[in-house]
């Protein structure tokens, strides 16, 4: 499989077809997205919090032929080599395409001949569903070399995920490496597409150009019912807090008149998070004046900043294709 490229955001629609035989051949619509990084120093850095909601424009269509068990999947008209898709130099999921759980993605973790085992549990998939095997993305094969690197993480740019885990590219070792552990590469660290990671700038400012696939299916991600949860909106395009509708789009959302009730919606303003809570009519921040903030827009690309406090466990996001 091709490594993907960065892939940021920007809808340029065309047709599609979905392909049941083995292929890499896809007629999907493909988009780009330019993301202005502020400029820093190592005294002072920026901080620009980033997605990819594009997708590998190389991914390997097949057909589901059976669901094993809650994280095997079976597939049709396949024949692979065991551990073909755990190599952790290419690391790959699986996104369903159609059917009841079409937007699902899981990490794959291991295969035999004609199935894949996932990271977690996927019910719902049927017999005859079509899913694609995608390239993840990781520090090596998505920065490479293009960041200010050093011999610390002091002196370079970090990549910070929402784990809170700090990454740097040795440019003295050639390799991406943790600042706790700088022992070991660190190349092999996965940004997962449905949720974020900061970018912490110590060089000039520049433009962050990607490439890759629009989504062509519903967005799906679990959130936490406690506590945080980073994800996106999963789609390449800007969105206002009124038709991002997080009060539908996940179970259990709390609405309340009071803030300190309710669930909150962060968006990450360069230096600050900027708070939200529903109201059960409207958005509404939880400083400043009692004003309806439904028109505030979202810009593509975005990662949102979810806290929740209900019951233990996670739900489900999901939203339909917004074109």
């Amino acid at each position: 499989m091709k490594r993907l490229s960065l892939s940021l955001a920007a809808v340029l629609l065309a047709p599609y077809a979905y392909l049941q035989a083995q292929t890499v051949t896809t007629t999907d619509p493909l988009g780009y997205v330019a993301f202005p990084i502020t400029a820093g120093t190592a005294a002072a850095p920026s901080t620009t919090l980033l997605s990819i909601p594009l997708q590998d424009e190389n991914a390997l269509r097949v057909s589901v032929a059976q669901a094993l068990s809650g994280t095997e999947v079976k597939i049709a008209n396949v024949e692979w080599a065991a551990g073909e898709w755990t190599d952790p130099d290419a690391p790959a999921y699986l996104r369903v395409l159609s059917g009841a759980q079409a937007g699902a993605t899981r990490a794959i973790v291991g295969n035999t001949a004609d199935s894949l085992t996932l990271d977690s549990a996927l019910a719902g998939v049927g017999v005859g569903d079509l899913a694609e095997i995608v390239s993840a993305a990781t520090l090596g094969n998505l920065f490479g070399d293009t960041l200010l690197g050093g011999a610390s993480a002091r002196e370079s740019d970090n990549i910070v995920t929402a784990d809170g885990a700090t990454y740097y590219y040795n440019s003295e070792r050639g390799r991406w490496e943790r600042d706790t552990d700088p022992n070991v590469s660190q190349d092999e660290v996965i940004l997962r597409p449905d949720t974020g990671f900061f970018l912490v700038r110590r060089g000039p400012a520049f433009q962050l150009i990607s490439a890759g696939r629009v989504p062509i299916t519903a967005a799906r991600t679990l959130v936490a019912n406690q506590g945080a949860s980073l994800i996106t909106y999963g789609f390449p395009a800007d969105v206002t807090i009124g038709q991002l509708a997080l009060q539908n789009a996940i179970p259990g959302w709390r609405s309340h008149a009071n803030a300190a009730s309710a669930d909150w919606l962060s968006i990450h303003g360069g230096y600050s998070y900027l708070v939200y809570y529903h109201t059960g009519t409207n958005w509404r921040r939880t400083t400043g004046a009692p004003t309806n903030r439904d028109s505030i827009v979202i810009k593509a690309g975005t990662p949102l900043l979810l806290t929740r406090g209900a019951a233990p466990g996670s739900a489900e996001y999901t939203k339909a294709k917004p074109y």
